[in-house]
């Protein structure tokens, strides 16, 4: 059964209520879920780490000291600079007229079915 909305006038003039507009804190809802998205982003990145006790007397730094020996940079020539190509180029003058018409041009290859 269809009802015909022109026969139903009180139906066209129908307005949204203003108190419950959800457009006027778009804003608020916005920041929150930003905040909720940034909140969520650190709780998934949040390291932990295992609580030891230890103790700096036990260390013994001066085994792993070791002395490095310094290295000799090898002197070698820098290559030669590459070879300077110089180009020359010709001016031609463009003084003949070239007619153009369709049947100058070069024609398509036939396609392959």
């Amino acid at each position: 059964m269809f009802i015909k909305l022109n026969l139903i006038p009180s139906l066209w003039n129908l307005k949204k209520n203003p108190k419950v507009d959800l457009a006027k804190n778009n804003a608020l809802y916005f920041a929150t879920s930003l905040c909720l998205v940034f909140l969520s982003w650190k709780l998934v990145e949040y390291k932990t780490y295992e609580k030891t006790s230890i103790n700096i007397g036990m260390l013994n730094l001066d085994d792993e000291i070791e002395d490095v020996p310094l290295t000799e940079q090898l002197k070698t020539h820098p290559p030669p600079p590459p070879a300077v190509v110089t180009q020359v180029l010709e001016v031609v003058k463009n003084e003949e007229d070239v007619e153009e018409r369709l049947s100058n041009l070069p024609k398509r290859p036939k396609k392959k079915s």
